[in-house]
């Protein structure tokens, strides 16, 4: 090579260097030319994170990613997002990129759940009148037995037999260990009342304590409260006994240790508080609302809301109304969140935004609502199929049919959003959703 061409490899090199040195650092720094617009602009970025990992992603129909990851350098502008494994249902949603942001396809900054297009479902039982489950562990009623178990380990089933037919699991304390029993069906005075304990196994019956069905909940210290006629008792099942506590109330509830209770002088209603042992309250709130039939939630944070004749207040806010026409609630004790469902409307209360958010509306009837938000997904039946919808309302809601039945009943889903226990005509089953 001549020294006249080096030179000329040299310059040119230089030449190169000039002009492709801005365009590297503009790169680097999240500029990009925009041929459409014909000008440089800065650049954002789409993450996406998937459960399971190895979704692919789409872009404008285009496959990006083999896996979850960040879309780099894209123009500002709004992008169709989408997510494909094969076995499940695909995932798809419009979002807006901006320049120099991070744009999260998932609005918590966590995973985007994807549920199997056709959920494998095991039957674990049959004659089933209810069932009650727990993360793992499950219980369920027979016509004369009571059978504990956990999920993928038969061997771990025990049954109970029952000194009189139950069918309905009222209630159960916070460890899921301790539960009340009744039969809906009889017509029977006293009512058929028994406690299951199933740390001793035992089954206690206290029928004859009540004359009417009371409303039954097992405080914070495990102690099982009772409201009939008006009159809120403390019971040992045990010794089959009762005291009364406080009456004229109309509806209560445990949180913290703490019974909150609302109770009825004359014309006027009010919200009080009182500590164990319960022989002294303090007055939270004057002048609510009367009521034939109501309930009270409390939340971790103190938020205490009434449900009174199909409509709920925030009390703990100078007596806000949330809504009315309200169909259908679950105030989930283990994370604090209450869903309501009212005139074809399914809602969930927000405590940020101190509202309720809009999940779905459907002209089929909705009932037993979910609120997921380890997975971003509300779940429910609509009229007699199990459905997922996503939470996130950015441009479309995800939705998903998880389950087609006959004559379902109830449902649980364990907090990982993986399994679900349903109960269809009699039969108990287990569907694995992702």
């Amino acid at each position: 090579m001549t020294r006249k061409s080096r030179y000329f490899i040299l310059a040119a090199g230089f030449v190169f260097f000039l002009i492709a040195a801005p365009l590297i650092v503009l790169y680097v720094t999240g500029i990009g030319f925009n041929f459409n617009s014909k000008s440089f602009v800065q650049t954002g970025i789409l993450a996406v994170r998937s459960n399971p990992q190895d979704a692919a992603i789409f872009l404008d129909g285009q496959q990006k990613r083999q896996s979850q990851g960040d879309l780099t350098f894209l123009s500002p502008g709004s992008y169709t997002v989408g997510l494909k494994k094969a076995g499940y249902s695909d995932w798809t949603k419009r979002l807006a990129v901006q320049a120099g942001q991070v744009t999260w396809a998932s609005p918590s900054f966590g995973n985007i759940f994807l549920f199997l297009k056709t959920p494998p479902v095991q039957n674990l039982a049959q004659g089933v009148l209810d069932f009650y489950g727990r993360d793992k562990n499950f219980i369920y009623l027979t016509k004369d037995s009571l059978t504990t178990s956990i999920l993928n380990n038969p061997d771990a089933e025990q049954a109970y037999p029952l000194p009189k037919s139950v069918n309905k699991i009222l209630a159960e304390d916070s460890a899921g260990k301790i539960f009340a029993l009744t039969n809906s069906q009889a017509a029977t005075s006293p009512p058929v009342l028994l406690i299951f304990n199933q740390n001793s196994g035992k089954i206690y019956d206290i029928s004859n304590l009540f004359g009417t069905l009371p409303l039954l909940q097992f405080g914070d210290d495990g102690g099982l409260y009772a409201l009939s006629n008006n009159v809120l008792y403390s019971v040992n099942f045990e010794d089959k006994t009762k005291t009364a506590l406080f009456s004229e109330v109309k509806a209560f509830y445990f949180q913290g240790g703490a019974l909150y209770f609302v109770q009825q002088k004359g014309q006027n209603y009010s919200l009080f508080v009182s500590q164990a042992p319960f022989s002294l309250s303090q007055d939270l709130a004057d002048s609510l609302p009367g009521f034939t039939s109501g309930e009270l939630f409390v939340t971790f944070e103190k938020e205490i809301f009434l449900l009174a004749d199909g409509k709920l207040f925030l009390v703990s806010s100078g007596m806000q109304q949330l809504s009315d026409n309200i169909s259908g609630s679950n105030f989930s004790s283990n994370d604090s969140l209450l869903s309501v469902i009212h005139s074809g409307e399914l809602d969930y209360y927000d405590p940020l935004a101190g509202s309720l958010n809009f999940v779905t509306r459907s002209s089929e009837t909705l009932t037993n609502p979910k609120i997921l938000t380890s997975v971003g997904n509300a779940f429910f039946f609509q009229g007699q199929k199990l459905m997922a919808i996503e939470l996130d309302a950015r441009d479309n809601q995800n939705q998903y049919q998880l389950y087609q039945g006959t004559d379902v009943k109830k449902f649980f889903i364990d907090n990982a959003g993986q399994n679900v226990l349903l109960l269809d005509n009699g039969e108990l089953k287990v569907l694995k959703i992702r």
